[in-house]
């Protein structure tokens, strides 16, 4: 049997709660190869998390499934440390919005946190990357059954 950590455990209940506040009822969760994502008929959800200067960098983006592109992106700022860190980050989250989900997404990084953007930045495209191998999995099988 595989021992789950207590904080783990604590983290993904958390993340799964925040999930859960933004999707409501409907809420499904997927599995990915890369990582989970959580959805319902219009939006679908996904966590991140990348090396900041002094701490991880943790956050969420909210896709628009109809539209296809990034309707909200947010840090999670009650990490010690991390208020400071995150402060001055909003023009780099607000670039983001309205991008299109099928490509990479290139932003300019904000000046003097240079590696606290790039985390950022790396770690939205990495959760793209999980929704784009979902949705392509999808047309994959849909495919194999026509």
């Amino acid at each position: 049997a595989m021992v789950l950590s207590r904080q783990y455990l604590e983290k993904y209940s958390l993340i799964h709660r925040r999930a859960q506040s933004i999707l409501g009822e409907g809420m499904e969760v997927i599995q990915a190869p890369s990582g989970k994502i959580y959805l319902n008929r219009s939006k679908a959800v996904l966590f991140f998390t990348g090396q900041g200067m002094r701490a991880p960098i943790r956050g969420w983006l909210i896709i628009d499934r109809k539209e296809g592109n990034i309707k909200e992106v947010h840090l999670e700022t009650n990490i010690e440390g991390i208020d400071r860190q995150l402060a001055g980050m909003r023009p780099l989250l607000d670039q983001f919005l309205g991008r299109d989900v099928d490509t990479p997404v290139l932003v300019d990084v904000v000046t003097g946190a240079s590696i606290s953007s790039q985390s950022v930045i790396d770690g939205v495209n990495s959760a793209l990357a999980v929704w784009r191998e979902y949705v392509e999995s999808l047309s994959a099988f849909s495919q194999d059954i026509l």
